[in-house]
């Protein structure tokens, strides 16, 4: 028998993943309400060799969504918000 017992429950980390054609891939705690290009800019930004009109979304529940950041840019609403559990991959541009 225990008489007394200390027990120390800790929160599963909320993160969201951005890699690719960023500075600084990686994965990052979720403090709040951030949108896709915010988690970008939180990774420093797209490298020159990024491929800004086709990122990748892939949502925590495996669903994904193509976003033309050049178009959110000039258009807020269709930056998306980001969630815990979310991936987000900036591709390379073909060079020739």
């Amino acid at each position: 028998y225990y008489v007394r017992l200390t027990v120390t429950v800790k929160p599963q980390e909320r993160v969201f993943y951005v890699g690719g054609c960023v500075r600084r891939p990686d994965r990052y705690v979720f403090a709040g309400e951030i949108t896709l290009l915010g988690a970008i800019r939180v990774a420093g930004d797209f490298t020159e060799f990024a491929k800004r009109t086709e990122v990748t979304v892939t949502r925590a529940d495996g669903t994904t969504l193509k976003v033309d950041c050049k178009k959110a840019i000039k258009n807020p609403r269709l930056d998306v918000p980001i969630f815990p559990g979310d991936s987000v991959h900036v591709p390379q541009r073909i060079w020739w």
